[in-house]
C-alpha cells in the first residue's frame, strides 16, 4: 500500500487529486495539509511514501515546504515529493529540481498520468510531465555540443525489438507502458530496457532520452507512439 499525503491551500485541488487516488486499491491518503507547517508536521507524524504539494506563487513558499520534506530525517524515511503546479517555466523546474523533488506534474495532467507519477515517485523514480520533459532537452541540445552524428548504424548492436524498446524509453515511457504498447509482459519490457541501456552503454533512462534524441531516434515536437 502506498502512503500518500496531499499538501496545498486549495481546497478543491485537494478534493480532486484525494478523489483520484480513492479510484485506486493500492493507494491511501493518509493525511490532507494547507500550509507548510501542517505539511511537514503531518509528513513526520504520518510517514507517507508520497507527499503531494500543490506549488503556486508565491514560488518561494513552495519550494520552502519542498526543501523541509526532503530535508527531515534519515533516507530512507524520507517521501517522495511530486509537485503539481501551474507554472511550468524552466526556472521553475530547475528551482523544484533543485529543492529535491521527485516528479512535477503541471495541473492539467488526467487522472492516469496522475497515477502512474504516483506510482513512480513511490518507487523513487524521478517523473516529469511530457511537455516539461521534452523543452528541457530541447533547451539542453541547443545549449550543449551535439555528440558527433553516428547514424542510426550507432543502433545495429540492438535487435529488432530492442530499437522499438528505445524508440519508447526515449519519449518517456515507463516498463508498464512500454509492456502495454509492444503486448508483453513487464517483466520481459524490464529485461529489455536493462539490455538497451547496457549494450549503447548508457547510465539510465534519462541518459537513455537524451541518446533518442540526439540520435535522431525521436525528435523534438514528435507525438508519443
Amino acid at each position: 500500500m502506498i502512503r500518500t499525503l496531499i499538501a496545498g491551500d486549495q481546497p478543491l485541488l485537494r478534493t480532486g487529486v484525494r478523489t483520484i487516488l480513492a479510484t485506486q486499491p493500492d493507494l491511501v491518503v493518509v493525511g490532507e495539509a494547507q500550509n507548510r507547517r501542517e505539511a511537514v508536521e503531518q509528513s513526520q507524524n504520518l510517514r507517507p511514501d508520497v507527499v503531494l504539494v500543490d506549488v503556486r506563487p508565491p514560488m518561494l513558499e513552495g519550494m520552502a515546504t519542498i526543501r523541509q520534506l526532503v530535508g527531515a530525517g534519515r533516507d530512507a524515511d524520507r517521501p517522495g515529493v511530486l509537485m503539481l503546479t501551474a507554472i511550468d517555466t524552466e526556472d521553475h523546474v530547475h528551482a523544484a529540481l533543485h529543492a529535491g523533488v521527485s516528479g512535477i506534474l503541471v495541473e492539467d495532467c488526467d487522472a492516469e498520468e496522475l497515477i502512474r507519477a504516483v506510482h513512480a515517485v513511490a518507487r523513487r523514480q524521478v517523473v516529469l510531465s511530457s511537455g516539461i520533459t521534452e523543452r528541457l532537452i530541447t533547451n539542453f541540445l541547443a545549449t550543449h555540443p551535439r555528440l558527433p552524428h553516428t547514424g542510426l548504424g550507432v543502433l545495429d548492436v540492438l535487435t529488432s525489438r530492442e530499437q522499438e524498446v528505445l524508440r519508447l524509453l526515449s519519449t518517456g515511457r515507463s516498463n508498464a507502458e512500454i509492456a502495454s504498447h509492444l503486448f508483453i509482459s513487464d517483466q520481459t519490457a524490464k529485461t529489455h530496457v536493462r539490455r538497451v541501456l547496457n549494450k549503447l552503454k548508457l547510465r539510465d533512462r534519462v541518459h537513455a532520452v537524451v541518446f533518442g534524441y540526439e540520435n535522431g531516434v525521436v525528435v523534438p515536437g514528435q507525438r508519443r507512439p
